[in-house]
């Protein structure tokens, strides 16, 4: 007899399962038969998406209450994507619940699964759930999914308690065995973003993200140091080498204090990438200092592969007390291969700060009194990239020229310059020859290329990670899947 679908072993029919990436297909198979069903619904919970309307997350219980009820299928969920902001007492009030599950079946399902809590903490989480507190809810289901590896949040912009405390106990170094909240083993990515960019993230839940067992990417949107004056800066509390399993660390539109940043540094003594965009300074009222933040990455020459520091959008977060001196030189850093910067990272700020745009009397100077970039980058770098190249082409194109002539000798591994640029501003670079420069470029074996930007005011919202691939709001690698469909399938 020919085989079939139905008569395929078990181990077979996972793997065929595991190569449909579609929901609908998946869908389809699991309401076939009872046999197919159980293999097709734990992949459906796999990666999970929860994707909110008019009123908010009306699935978040109702997904709490199923994985509650049923742990083998929370043992499956391995991420989690909330790509809105959850509502919270404190910034979005809570909405009616119209999710099909009682508060009769609920809240005795809440009460057996935190019987072993501290009575405090029972009696505070039951009073935020019976006030359908979304952020206890998210929390109570961080706490349900003890295999979660990847989990890609918006985040309210003033943080809660409930969800905060999940974090501050996975990292606690004196948790009893028995602790009331989860450790966490498992989880490696951490995707943080908030949408409010009057308020921003508070600092405390980096501190906390850092510390996790695993982790080992974390990408953090809108965060910021109070103030150089703020009491209580935890960041300031991790001991060096503390973060030893990060290799990946994303600061976008954020902006902490000198110490906050060396600190933090000096804690993840394994860093591999870094990426730091300062962002809009009303979400922060610390001082950015430039020389600071090249005296900090000192703690990872040795370690850092991948280097992006940039700004946000057009530059309007500069202010007098910033200090713009330009970096000096990058040459320490022996196994560094691509270097992101924005233009004054090298060459100072467009407007007049009281540097020249020649840069700074201790940085490597060429004949034309531009930075030396041949003496100022390490021999490894492959990649180089300046963003925000706007009307700055008098400065770029020049010190382009000099670094290509002492390439072969400086940097023999340079393998690709590139620059982004307005479709307007890319005339200005034509009238520099950029066009007689790919050639010269080419004949060093080194790519030359022009980025368009979009424009001066353009925001980097739409990817992270180094080469963009990182969605803020949508799944991770598309491979979410919809709670309404999971819905579905448990029904069949």
């Amino acid at each position: 007899m020919a085989p079939s679908l139905g008569t395929l072993p078990p181990e077979i029919l996972i793997q065929i399962v595991r190569n449909i990436h579609r929901n609908g297909h998946l869908l389809d198979l699991a309401l076939c038969c009872r046999a197919l069903h159980d293999i097709v619904l734990p992949e459906l919970y796999t990666h999970l998406t929860l994707q909110p309307d008019e009123e908010g997350y009306k699935q978040l219980r109702l997904l709490t209450f199923r994985l509650l009820t049923n742990i083998s299928l929370a043992s499956c969920v391995r991420s989690i994507t909330l790509d809105e902001e959850w509502h919270t007492e404190s910034w979005y009030p809570n909405p009616p619940i119209s999710d099909n599950v009682s508060d009769k079946d609920f809240m005795p399902m809440v009460a057996k699964h935190i019987k072993d809590w501290p009575e405090s903490d029972r009696e505070e989480w039951i009073e935020h759930l019976e006030r359908n507190d979304q952020d206890a809810i998210v929390a109570l289901l961080l706490h349900t999914v003890l295999d979660l590896e990847i989990m890609h949040i918006v985040i309210p912009p003033i943080n809660s308690d409930t969800f905060t405390k999940v974090f501050e106990a996975a990292v606690a170094k004196d948790a009893p065995s028995n602790t009331s909240l989860p450790r966490l083993q498992n989880l490696r990515v951490v995707i943080n973003s908030c949408n409010e960019d009057k308020y921003g993230i508070s600092t405390e839940l980096l501190y906390y993200y850092l510390q996790l067992p695993s982790i080992r990417e974390v990408y953090v949107h809108r965060i910021g140091t109070d103030s150089d004056a703020d009491k209580f800066m935890p960041l300031c509390c991790l001991e060096p080498g503390s973060c030893s399993t990060l290799e990946h660390l994303e600061l976008r539109d954020s902006k902490l204090s000198a110490e906050d940043v060396k600190a933090t540094l000096a804690a993840c003594s394994n860093l591999k990438s870094f990426v730091y965009d300062l962002g809009w300074s009303h979400i922060s009222y610390c001082n950015y200092s430039l020389t600071a933040l090249r005296d900090a990455l000192s703690a990872n020459e040795t370690t850092l592969e991948n280097l992006w520091i940039d700004y946000w959008g057009d530059g309007t977060c500069w202010y007098d007390r910033d200090d713009l001196t330009p970096i000096s030189s990058l040459k320490e850093f022996k196994k560094l291969k691509n270097l992101k910067v924005g233009m004054y990272v090298f060459f100072g700020p467009e407007e007049d700060r009281g540097l020249s745009e020649g840069g700074h009397e201790e940085q490597p100077v060429n004949a034309s009194g531009l930075p030396d970039l041949a003496s100022i980058l390490p021999e490894s770098l492959e990649t180089l990239y300046f963003a925000n190249t706007d009307w700055r082409a008098n400065t770029l194109m020049p010190a382009l020229w000099t670094l290509l002539s002492a390439k072969k000798v400086c940097m023999p591994k340079l393998k690709e310059i590139a620059f982004e640029a307005s479709f307007e501003a890319g005339y200005s670079l034509v009238e520099h020859n950029m066009w007689r420069m790919g050639q010269s470029a080419s004949e060093v074996d080194v790519r030359l290329r022009m980025i368009e930007s979009g424009g001066e005011s353009k925001g980097r919202e739409s990817g992270r990670g180094w080469d963009g691939s990182v969605k803020w709001v949508a799944s991770m690698d598309g491979v979410g899947r919809s709670v309404r469909f999971v819905a579905r399938a448990e029904r069949g």
